[in-house]
């Protein structure tokens, strides 16, 4: 989903080159290195992974090959070329005890596989730029906003409320990672659309900004709506630290999620 759509944001200086499973198993280092050699890149954005956060908990090891071997494989290479790598995380390293929004230096503790396995990866590149996101939507791919409006003729749904982060879509994210990668700075780095939201107050702006009609949406526990892996209660961002690089913010993600649902 992210990679797909940072391949269409690439800035006109850069020719972005896609690499997907079937070109690459990104977690032999062999065929990293035979991939780097004929691709010759001049850096690189890592946003592959294994992001299926329920069916980690019950597939632990193909996460952490997809999530940590290949993160690991990836950096080694473009380490030994001297060129700079941006990993993509997430904001379910967080075990949502917070009462405010996530600071990069606030300590990791995720809750669930997922988590765990993209923090390992976050370890796994230690010269890598960590750029950690929260509730990624777009274009292509399975996500909170497609399953939403997939529901529309429903009379009513239930949607989780006690559950807080930053959806952010992956149009608003997707140019801000090549300007990051482009600046090279190292260090980890919050980048989400601004502000928060439950995933009960996000499926009520979905309706509302679609337009007229729509199921009702009724908030209801984490408990009433149990899945696989364990979410934090909060994992919103805060994005001051890129904001102050950049010098200026994502966009709202109630603005985000206009502009996504006229594209």
């Amino acid at each position: 989903m992210l990679g797909s759509e940072a391949v269409r944001a690439a800035p006109p200086t850069v020719r972005a080159l896609p690499v997907t499973r079937a070109d690459c198993d990104l977690a032999e280092e062999e065929h990293v290195e035979l991939l780097f050699e004929r691709l010759r890149p001049q850096g690189v954005l890592h946003c592959a992974g294994f992001t299926a956060v329920d069916r980690a908990e019950v597939a632990e090891e193909a996460a952490f090959r997809d999530n940590v071997d290949a993160t690991r494989a990836v950096a080694g290479a473009a380490r030994r070329r001297g060129i700079p790598m941006l990993l993509v995380s997430t904001d379910y390293v967080f075990d949502g005890a917070s009462k405010r929004a996530y600071r990069e230096e606030d300590p990791p503790r995720p809750l669930n596989v997922y988590g765990r396995t993209k923090l390992e990866a976050e370890r796994a590149a230690p010269d890598a730029i960590v750029v950690r996101s929260s509730w990624l939507y777009g274009p292509r791919g399975r996500h909170f906003v497609a399953a939403i409006l997939e529901q529309a003729k429903m009379p009513a749904i239930k949607v989780v409320n006690d559950q807080r982060g930053c959806p952010t879509s992956t149009l608003e994210l997707a140019p801000v990672l090549w300007e990051i990668l482009e600046r090279g700075i190292p260090g980890v780095y919050h980048a989400a659309c601004e502000g928060s939201c439950t995933w009960h107050e996000f499926a009520l702006a979905i309706f509302e900004a679609r337009g007229p009609g729509g199921p009702k949406v009724v908030p209801c526990t984490t408990d009433e709506f149990p899945r696989p892996a364990k979410r934090p209660t909060m994992s919103a961002l805060d994005c001051s630290k890129l904001a102050a690089i950049r010098g200026k913010r994502l966009p709202h993600w109630r603005d985000a999620l206009r502009r996504f649902l006229v594209t």
